[in-house]
């Protein structure tokens, strides 16, 4: 059975990033198979440096890097994956935003032969907890991905997905950018463009999803994303 590396982004979750670390180690334990978690702090300024130590230090299986330029949404996430030490890469909000049941079955789709496997948001037995600008302003990005590049996918953005490293690695080699335009949040929508390009096996499965206290992504959001997005199709 291959072994699984989990990411976890933190950006200031000094409230949350003890709690729900142990609940990810006790659930990953419970699967039996090799796995590491790893914590990327995105420059946080309160105490999820100090938490995070802490829980390394306490816990063989946690790791803990820290990245000095943050918030970045996904840039220094995935700076760092390349560093995973299992066959599994995986990663998740840290405030659990999708349930840990849900991660058992992300896996088992990659066991199963798909190269990715996407929490969907936009999935009619998707059970989704989220305010109204929120959902229009996914709804909005979900229609122009469709329109405008063709994609197949669903839900880019969701936080909760898996990938086979070896079919992650040369995507991310791929998206190295000068960063004339910055790709702000469209890190993940790249990566799964990109791997359609290839032809990749890619699963979307229903998942539980509530929105966080702490969710900033806005109408206003998607919007910076043009200038890099309108541009992108032409590159790709």
């Amino acid at each position: 059975m291959e072994g699984v590396s989990v990411f976890i982004p933190a950006y200031n979750e000094q409230q949350i990033l003890k709690t729900n670390t142990l609940k990810l180690i006790s659930y990953l334990r419970g699967l039996g198979r090799p796995f590491e978690a790893v914590i990327v702090d995105d420059a946080s300024t309160d105490a999820t440096r100090d938490i995070s130590l802490e829980l390394a230090d306490d816990i063989r299986e946690i790791k803990y890097i820290r990245c000095d330029v943050g918030p970045t949404y996904r840039g220094n996430l995935y700076q760092i994956l390349p560093e995973a030490e299992y066959e599994i890469i995986a990663y998740l909000d840290a405030d659990l935003s999708t349930p840990l049941r849900f991660l058992n079955p992300l896996i088992t789709f990659l066991d199963g032969g798909y190269d990715i496997v996407v929490g969907s948001r936009h999935l009619s037995e998707s059970r989704i907890e989220r305010g109204v600008k929120r959902r229009m302003a996914s709804d909005l990005f979900k229609h122009f991905m469709r329109l405008y590049f063709g994609s197949e996918i669903r839900d880019h953005e969701c936080g909760f997905k898996a990938f086979k490293k070896e079919k992650l690695l040369p995507l991310l080699k791929e998206m190295e950018y000068d960063g004339v335009l910055p790709r702000k949040m469209f890190y993940d929508a790249e990566l799964l463009l990109r791997a359609q390009i290839k032809d990749y096996l890619i699963k979307e499965m229903p998942i539980s999803w509530r929105e966080s206290e702490k969710s900033a992504v806005s109408l206003w959001d998607q919007l910076l994303l043009l200038p890099y997005a309108l541009t992108l199709r032409f590159r790709l």
